[in-house]
């Protein structure tokens, strides 16, 4: 098993590492079209690392299955192996983005205080302890990049175990228990116990229900996956 799981981990770093390069590299050459448009206008241009970090995340938990589960699996590895591997390497990835977001947001921070003055960068520490810190930013973007990336391989083990009408049945389970205000709100209320309108918005969390969370993912992804063919429903 430790074999298994620590080759599918070398594995999934090096299929991302491409990848993980081209994100980075885009987003902060799309700073520098921003920091033109920023010198043209008078009020402040606001700009989020985080937001995007996230999509990034919850897409590779998504591509993950569709592009190593059958690849994995053929070459000997495990379903439980493959599971384990990729939870561990959600929260690798989770570290690796969160720290060069960190490093890319201080280092353009320093260059446009003392050139750029009205550009400003959202923290999302800022929004949810009230107070900015780096250590912070930090720690919270290595717990969201790892509960996105999570919810798209969960996402994902549902197209691949039950075909196009599973996973869009889940996407419309989502879809409405978001719309449903009575579904919504004891959603929200489990990962937030408090929100305090001002400047900035301040969010605070209920910690103790990420890991629970991580945990019901796992066990349902183990559930779909135990006897999940290596081929993707649609085309069984």
């Amino acid at each position: 098993m430790f074999n298994q799981v620590s080759a599918l981990i070398r594995f999934f770093l090096i299929d991302y590492r491409f990848s993980v390069l081209i994100f980075w590299g885009i987003f902060t050459f799309t700073l520098l079209p921003l920091t033109v448009l920023s010198s043209s206008t008078n009020g402040s241009v606001i700009i989020s690392a985080a937001m995007a970090v996230f999509i990034y995340s919850g897409i590779s938990g998504f591509v993950l299955v569709k592009e190593t589960f059958s690849y994995g699996v053929r070459m000997g590895a495990s379903r439980q192996a493959f599971i384990l591997s990729a939870f561990t390497f959600s929260a690798l990835l989770a570290l690796i983005m969160a720290a060069v977001s960190v490093v890319v947001t201080f280092t353009y921070t320093q260059l446009a205080a003392t050139t750029w003055d009205n550009i400003q960068f959202l923290h999302l520490s800022e929004s949810i302890t009230g107070e900015f810190s780096w250590l912070t930013e930090f720690g919270l973007l290595s717990l969201f990049c790892f509960m996105f990336f999570n919810a798209g391989f969960f996402l994902a083990t549902a197209f691949h175990r039950f075909g196009l009408v599973g996973g869009l049945g889940l996407l419309a389970i989502g879809v409405v228990a978001l719309l449903v205000e009575s579904l919504r709100t004891p959603i929200i209320e489990f990962f937030v116990s408090d929100i305090q309108i001002g400047a900035p918005v301040i969010i605070d969390l209920n910690f103790w229900a990420f890991p629970v969370t991580v945990v019901i993912l796992a066990a349902l992804i183990y559930i779909i996956f135990k006897n999940a063919s290596i081929h993707p429903g649609a085309v069984r």
